[in-house]
């Protein structure tokens, strides 16, 4: 079966669009949803040819990607895994109709997505706060703050949230705790979600919270991440955040930086 691989903005701003073409024609290759917002919310004249980039790989053969926001929704009304992180539909809609960046239908499904993440981050910021405060109850400031490598503090962090399990997980979806097992995409975001809310936390005692364009960020570069629950390999070269939390997050997955390192299984038509 042909393996799933997902395309950061890094891979895709940074890699010649006919090379692109070519790669996405051969390859079962997934287009993040928020590569997508990011193409159409960019505030300069590079949105349309970021747009024009997406949909030429889409129509060469690539997938999008499901939005997270509503993998997890679906997942929660039906309190069932979700299966696939591909969405059919958007693919098939942008393969048939061209899409603009000034679109009122596209603009609007940004600012939607948008409206909706803005209070997601601000609870994740809250949820650092918290650890914030219970890492100076416990006096581990001084420990925290020789924390400054963020590829072992993110190690670090997934050990802490592996090994307390739903106890601490449930605090980020606290209605699903005694449904959902690691075959759930929202399981996987909310492991991710609380570590972020540690690696938070520990920058608080080394300057300050981020503020929240800095946070949603982190929390856009996480959801990159959080498609391996559901997807074999990712390309990326965020060496800041995706590839160290990939690495701790998802060690078994496969990580590649740039097309011409990825390997057979993800050709269509490989076994």
């Amino acid at each position: 079966m042909t393996k799933v691989l997902v395309l950061d903005s890094c891979v895709f701003r940074g890699t010649q669009q006919a090379k692109l073409i070519q790669f996405a024609g051969d390859h079962c290759l997934v287009l993040s949803y928020v590569l997508g917002v990011e193409c159409i919310a960019t505030q300069n004249d590079d949105s349309i040819a970021l747009l024009q980039r997406f949909q030429d790989l889409i129509r060469a053969g690539a997938y999008c990607g499901r939005s997270p926001l509503k993998l997890c929704e679906e997942e929660k009304r039906n309190l069932s895994p979700a299966r696939t992180i591909i969405d059919l539909e958007a693919t098939d809609c942008v393969r048939k109709y061209t899409l603009e960046a000034t679109g009122d239908d596209v603009r609007s499904e940004t600012q939607q997505y948008r409206e909706s993440v803005v209070p997601i981050v601000a609870g994740v910021l809250q949820l650092a706060e918290a650890f914030y405060d219970n890492i100076t109850l416990q006096d581990l400031l001084y420990d925290m703050r020789q924390e400054t490598d963020r590829p072992v503090r993110l190690r670090k962090w997934i050990e802490t949230v592996d090994r307390l399990g739903n106890e601490l997980m449930a605090r980020a979806q606290p209605d699903l705790a005694t449904h959902w097992t690691d075959e759930w995409y929202v399981w996987h975001d909310a492991r991710l979600r609380c570590v972020l809310a540690l690696d938070w936390a520990c920058m608080n005692t080394q300057g300050g919270m981020p503020g929240q364009e800095n946070a949603l960020h982190d929390f856009h570069d996480m959801q990159h991440v959080t498609y391996l629950s559901k997807a074999d390999g990712l390309l990326t070269r965020d060496i800041r955040l995706v590839e160290p939390l990939t690495r701790a997050a998802f060690p078994n997955k496969d990580l590649f930086s740039d097309i011409s390192q990825v390997t057979s299984g993800y050709r269509f038509g490989s076994s």
